[in-house]
């Protein structure tokens, strides 16, 4: 008797976990890296459970591009939410995309520009070659 209820509450268990696996509703993120800027929210909320108490399942996907390509995949449908800058999200709304900035965790940009010894402002800059993530960068 014992047993047959210890298995009769196992398949209870288990089919509830399957059947909460079916009900999540599957995303697409894109994101520009894996980075702590961008990828690690991301993993952080996936690992703790987060977006699967709120019944999703995201999948995550790295795209070594430039914001407006970003949007262009948000708008087509081929992604669910982008991870993007303030600038592109911004230019995608100002035409009328129908787009909704959930929110954002840095209070200010995560650039820097380092330069060699003796360069002191932008305007040493001129004449002098500069590296960049990007062509969109």
């Amino acid at each position: 008797m014992k047993r047959t209820l210890l298995i009769i509450v196992s398949l209870v268990f288990i089919s509830a976990k399957f059947t909460n696996a079916a009900e999540l509703q599957v995303i697409t993120v894109a994101l520009v890296s894996p980075s702590r800027s961008t990828g690690l929210p991301t993993a952080v909320a996936r690992r703790a459970g987060f977006f699967r108490n709120e019944g999703l399942e995201v999948r995550p996907v790295t795209l070594a591009s430039s914001g407006p390509i970003r949007m262009a995949l948000l708008m087509s449908g081929q992604a669910e939410m982008v991870i993007a800058g303030g600038v592109a999200i911004l230019r995608g709304i100002a035409p009328g995309a129908p787009v909704v900035v959930v929110g954002g965790h840095l209070s200010r940009m995560s650039y820097a520009l380092i330069s060699a010894k003796g360069l002191k402002t932008v305007n040493d800059l001129k004449g002098k070659a500069i590296g960049i993530t990007g062509l969109a960068a």
